[in-house]
């Protein structure tokens, strides 16, 4: 039986999974991290769909006359289609956010393959036209980014978070965050629903401010559909 040393197991294990992510999150010329133009700017949610709250969000969204990016996690995108519908019908982006939003840092090839055919297995059912991947937490594997190619996918991460799924952010402090870091080219992620019981709501309040915030200083809201 062979026996790594601890060194060589750390070396594994940040070959595996912490070099690419950061590989992808900080370098890696294909994946959007943030786009070109004059306050241009790029709205996105994690984690949905959520009943509770992504309508809530579309009406918003609707109300301020913005179009925004959905990651949706397929097996919710399953479970209520109608909201996917609506936001395709609405003018929306929809992209991908794994199959079951499990983290890629622990999961192997044989994993990170199915997850990837579950989810467009759901995608093409429904007939949904998906063009962009974003991984759960940012996090890559070393076959992360050959499955999304395998999947005529464009990998996405963000360049501006507001820690709004943190039990403890208030919408005033969500609020302030967004409005002190975004700047022109900002790939915002936010999240529509999420494990913090009562988070997406603090969002959408948050939001209720920081959109005519933005609007106001003339931003304009773009979609990854026409970078």
């Amino acid at each position: 039986m062979i026996i790594l040393p601890l060194s060589g197991i750390v070396l594994l294990g940040a070959s595996y999974s912490i070099i690419p992510t950061y590989y992808h999150k900080l370098f890696n010329p294909k994946v959007i991290r943030k786009i070109s133009g004059k306050k241009q700017i790029v709205l996105t949610f994690d984690d949905g769909p959520d009943p509770r709250y992504t309508g809530k969000l579309l009406d918003l969204l609707c109300k301020e006359q913005i179009h925004a990016t959905f990651f949706v996690v397929a097996k919710k995108a399953q479970q209520y289609p109608q909201l996917v519908e609506r936001m395709i019908n609405e003018g929306h982006e929809v992209g991908l956010h794994s199959y079951e939003h499990a983290n890629a840092l622990f999961k192997g090839y044989q994993y990170t393959k199915s997850d990837f055919e579950n989810s467009m297995h759901i995608i093409k059912q429904h007939g949904w036209k998906i063009r962009f991947f974003r991984p759960p937490w940012g996090h890559c594997n070393l076959f992360t980014s050959y499955f999304a190619k395998q999947h005529k996918l464009t990998m996405v991460t963000w360049n501006v978070m507001a820690q709004d799924w943190k039990k403890s952010s208030t919408d005033t402090q969500i609020a302030l965050k967004l409005m002190n870091r975004i700047k022109d080219g900002s790939v915002i992620c936010l999240h529509d629903a999420g494990k913090v019981e009562q988070a997406p709501e603090q969002t959408l309040k948050a939001l209720t401010k920081v959109l005519p915030y933005l609007k106001r200083k003339g931003y304009c809201f773009r979609g990854l559909d026409f970078i």
